[in-house]
């Protein structure tokens, strides 16, 4: 390693730890679950088409306010890269955004299957939307 450079540590979601179909609709309010740090926010509704499972994150829409997003706040400053597939077969878009937007974003990608990657600032929250139907296979953090 050259001088004065810290060594890379890594933050990895797979979504390995959920052995098990855990749905994420409620009629009442969004579910929200807290995977070690990065928060997975449902939909509101009585179709159960949203849920995580080993595979990842499957979003059966695009986001809307308080609704289908994932968020982080990093304590250190960082590069979040989020790796996704679209629950269909056209090409769908992913956003790293400071809020729950898929206009007012830092980085996006549309792809069938990809992966979007922005810079992150220590202490500020960000938000993985999507504008359709995605699965979110992955989603990792360098510091």
């Amino acid at each position: 390693m050259p001088p004065g450079r810290a060594a890379t540590t890594d933050v990895e979601w797979d979504f390995s730890e959920f052995g098990e179909r855990v749905t994420l609709t409620s009629e009442t309010e969004a579910p929200t679950i807290n995977y070690n740090g990065l928060h997975i926010i449902g939909a509101m509704t009585t179709d159960s088409k949203d849920y995580v499972t080993s595979e990842g994150v499957h979003f059966n829409g695009a986001t809307k306010p308080g609704q289908r997003c994932l968020f982080y706040t990093p304590d250190m400053d960082g590069r979040l890269t989020v790796s996704y597939k679209s629950n269909g077969s056209s090409a769908r878009g992913c956003y790293i955004s400071k809020e729950m937007s898929t206009t007012n974003y830092l980085a996006m990608d549309s792809a069938v299957v990809g992966s979007v990657i922005a810079r992150l600032k220590a202490g500020t929250t960000y938000y993985i939307c999507m504008d359709a139907s995605i699965t979110i296979t992955n989603v990792n953090y360098s510091y």
